[in-house]
């Protein structure tokens, strides 16, 4: 019940190797506890999963999460379609520095590929709320944040809270904390019609990104410059830009 309303078999097998799966789930069957949907077993209705959940105490629930999550790291070792997963347990689990660890995955997936702003926003607030205001862990969930308020064009609330990052990547004398938030600041005023402010925050972050020879966020610096560019017809500067 702790793991989901589907049953992961490879995963059962890890943490039970010595147990019959397949008689497992036949008396699950017969008992209507579990059903088959589209060849996955998974608990017949999720309100019967969500009962046997109440009655286990709440600190039992705890390290089960926990237990759960570090099988999971075990049996799919860097498998990103579980990131989304063992965010979820290790928030349950209370382990704050484990949820962090995930949601540099998660909330980008969901932001720029899953276009679920949302969820993002809901998934980062629940994160933030346990941080103290000075936690240099911040930087990086405030900068998700205001990429998903940019991609839902509230470039007000974006611009707001990279800037918040900014001064507390600057106070922390956090670099590449600094260099990602101007980077998006830049995004953000270009898209506001700021152009000159947008240079100015990018080529600061690319100048950044230089001394830490970040070569992924260098190429995405030059990219938005390209498109600044690209955008007032300056095709030469442009081009020299993308190349």
């Amino acid at each position: 019940a702790i793991i989901g309303r589907q049953i992961d078999e490879r995963l059962i097998h890890h943490i039970f190797p010595d147990a019959d799966l397949e008689i497992w789930l036949y008396l699950g069957q017969v008992l209507a506890l579990f059903e088959v949907q589209d060849n996955i077993w998974q608990f017949s209705h999720d309100k019967l999963r969500e009962t046997l959940l109440s009655t286990i105490p709440r600190h039992e629930q705890v390290h089960l999460h926990y237990m759960v999550a570090l099988e999971i790291e075990n049996a799919y070792s860097n498998d990103e379609a579980y990131y989304a997963i063992l965010l979820e347990h290790w928030h349950q689990a209370g382990e704050l520095d484990k949820e962090i660890h995930y949601h540099n995955y998660v909330a980008e997936d969901l932001i720029d590929v899953r276009s679920n702003y949302e969820h993002a926003q809901r998934l980062l607030e629940q994160t933030l709320s346990k941080l103290p205001q000075d936690d240099g862990r911040r930087v990086a969930l405030w900068n998700l944040q205001a990429l998903a308020y940019w991609q839902q064009y509230k470039f007000s609330e974006a611009e707001s809270i990279l800037l918040d990052a900014y001064e507390l990547a600057k106070c922390l004398d956090d670099v590449e904390g600094i260099a990602n938030s101007l980077g998006n600041m830049g995004l953000v005023a270009s898209y506001q019609g700021r152009a000159v402010d947008a240079e100015n925050y990018l080529h600061k972050s690319l100048a950044l990104y230089r001394l830490t020879n970040h070569e992924t966020e260098i190429a995405l610096i030059l990219m938005r410059l390209g498109s600044l560019c690209y955008d007032r017809r300056e095709f030469v500067q442009a081009k020299d830009f993308f190349e």
